[in-house]
């Protein structure tokens, strides 16, 4: 059983691959090889803090290929923070579940990491060398206890017919996103650029778009890093290009805030908006995207009148947009779980 959960976790892993760029993910699920009986009869469960997990069901399919008697499901643990230490515990114990670098070294979750499988073990033959060096985390003891699944991604949606239909190239520096954006504005596009907005408060924009050029600016200035490390409120001055980046999208009329509000989440509602075939540009994060092949049957609109579309950075520097190289989502193996000592 700890190893078969250590296949299953392999598998995962591989979903982190294809955004985070690692093997594109049918080279390496074509070369992965089953070390365990494939008729091997069992159930594993995996908790997390996701509504949707739908790039896990697209993995689970994959891995019932290969053992197709282990029954796979994800539960959601609602106020997962405040009850996963006791539901590793419980007598409906999880298998496998969602872990953040941040609850290392914190007393809050201790006992949260002492049920952390130790995946850096020989005896286990996981091969994590597949990942990014990057993305994974040691703690202090030079262990393994986390596997990256999805790193922290964003950008935008783009639909790539309406750029065709008006002439114009997706834009890939910042005065590019800038001339677009007037470009469909008069065209009469009244949002080239939407997102979720939760109501005026720009939270999305503040994570997809602020987010990463703050961080660009803590790497660039060492002396910023070391404000913010000490909670030193100086560091709040690095926040100005960042919050300028979103103000300045706002005021030139690349994001129409009223129309923004009008969506109702940073998930199913951003998709099916997106799919009415009107918006050019939908700010959202990888998590998100993983959602759109499921929904193109469920939205009306595209499946009367379907267009192409991909995934892209957000432009706002004149040398393109940010990656941010750090995991958003990681798995741990219940080392609890019975079975497995």
């Amino acid at each position: 059983m700890r190893r078969l959960l250590c296949v299953i976790l392999f598998i995962c892993i591989l979903v982190s691959l294809t955004a985070c760029g690692g093997k594109p993910q049918e080279e390496t699920a074509a070369g992965f090889k089953p070390s365990l009986d494939t008729s091997t009869s069992c159930s594993i469960t995996v908790v997390g803090s996701y509504d949707n997990f739908e790039a896990l069901e697209a993995e689970f399919d994959k891995f019932n290929e290969i053992y197709p008697n282990v029954q796979l499901s994800y539960v959601k643990l609602d106020d997962y923070n405040n009850v996963l230490g006791t539901t590793l515990e419980s007598n409906d114990k999880p298998n496998i579940f969602f872990s953040y670098t941040w609850m290392m070294g914190n007393e809050k979750y201790a006992s949260v990491c002492a049920h952390m499988e130790e995946l850096s073990d020989p005896a286990l033959a996981l091969d994590i060398d597949c990942i990014r060096p990057g993305l994974i985390n040691h703690d202090a003891e030079g262990r393994v206890l986390l596997a990256p699944v999805f790193s922290r991604t964003y950008g935008m949606l783009v639909n790539n017919d309406l750029f065709e239909k008006e002439g114009l190239s997706v834009p890939t520096t910042r005065t590019e996103l800038m001339a677009v954006c007037e470009e469909f504005k008069n065209k009469g596009y009244a949002s080239p650029m939407m997102g979720y907005s939760l109501k005026s408060n720009t939270s999305t924009f503040m994570n997809t778009i602020a987010y990463p050029l703050f961080v660009a600016t803590l790497a660039e200035n060492p002396e910023a890093l070391e404000l913010a490390n000490e909670l030193d409120p100086a560091a709040g001055e690095y926040t100005r290009p960042a919050l300028e980046a979103v103000e300045q999208l706002i005021q030139n009329g690349c994001i129409d805030l009223a129309e923004c509000d009008k969506i109702e989440d940073n998930y199913t509602k951003v998709i099916l908006r997106f799919f009415e075939g009107d918006v050019p540009m939908m700010i959202c994060p990888a998590d998100t995207v993983s959602g759109t092949k499921k929904r193109e049957s469920q939205s009306e609109a595209f499946s009367s009148a379907p267009f192409s579309y991909t995934f892209a950075p957000i432009p706002l520097t004149e040398d393109g947009g940010y990656f941010i190289d750090s995991p958003s989502v990681e798995f741990s193996v219940n080392i609890c779980e019975q079975g497995l000592q």
